[in-house]
C-alpha cells in the first residue's frame, strides 16, 4: 500500500513540474528567483493525521528536496474546512506558482479553488471538490484498493471459521467509504 502512494507521489511531482514548465513558457511574468528557487508550490491538506497524507508529505518533501528550483509550503487544516479555505487564500497571497490540494470530500472548497484556478494551475489529489475548476485530478480507485485488500486477507491471512474485523479510516471520508465498499 505504501508503494502505491510513493508511485502516486512521484506522478504528482512529475505532473507539477510539467505544469510549471508549461505555465512559465506561456506566461508573460518575468522569471524571478528568490532564495535560489524558481517555483513555489503551495500544498493544502485537510488533515495530516491521516496516515496516507502524512506519508504524502514525507515522500513529496523528499522528492522536491532533490530539485533546488522548487520550494514547497505545506498547510494542514487539521480537519477544519474553514481553515483549509483560509490556508488556500494565504498560499495564494504568498504568490505560489501552483496549488496542490487534497480536498476533504465536501464541496466546501469549490469557490476558493475556482478563484485560484483563474490565476494558477490547481492540482487536486485524492477526491474531487465539487468544481470543474482544476488543472488535474489525481486519484486512486479506492473501491478496487478495498477489494484487493480483502482478497489479500482471504488468500494470505484468513483462517477458516474465523471472523474478520475491519478497521476503517475517518468515518465520513469518501475514501474510507469506497474502500469499505470494495472490501
Amino acid at each position: 500500500m505504501k508503494k502505491i502512494w510513493k508511485v502516486w507521489t512521484v506522478i504528482l511531482v512529475v505532473a507539477a513540474t510539467v505544469l510549471l514548465t508549461i505555465s512559465t513558457q506561456y506566461s508573460k511574468k518575468e522569471e524571478i528567483s528568490t532564495d535560489s528557487y524558481q517555483y513555489l508550490i503551495g500544498v493544502s491538506l485537510p488533515n495530516v493525521i491521516e496516515p496516507w497524507l502524512n506519508n504524502f508529505v514525507d515522500v513529496f518533501t523528499e522528492k522536491v528536496s532533490q530539485d533546488k528550483k522548487i520550494n514547497v509550503i505545506f498547510r494542514d487544516a487539521a480537519g477544519n474546512p474553514e481553515k483549509q479555505i483560509q490556508d488556500i487564500e494565504t498560499l495564494m497571497e504568498y504568490g505560489i506558482d501552483i496549488l496542490i490540494v487534497s480536498p476533504d470530500g465536501s464541496d466546501s472548497l469549490s469557490s476558493v479553488l475556482s478563484e485560484a484556478f483563474q490565476k494558477i494551475p490547481v492540482i487536486l489529489t485524492g477526491v474531487g471538490a465539487g468544481t470543474e475548476d482544476y488543472t488535474c485530478l489525481i486519484k486512486s480507485d479506492d473501491q478496487k484498493i478495498g477489494r484487493l485488500a480483502g482478497e489479500y486477507i482471504l488468500n494470505n491471512l484468513y483462517e477458516k471459521n474465523k471472523k474478520i474485523v475491519v478497521f476503517q479510516g475517518v468515518e465520513e471520508s469518501p475514501v474510507s467509504k469506497q474502500r469499505l465498499k470494495g472490501f
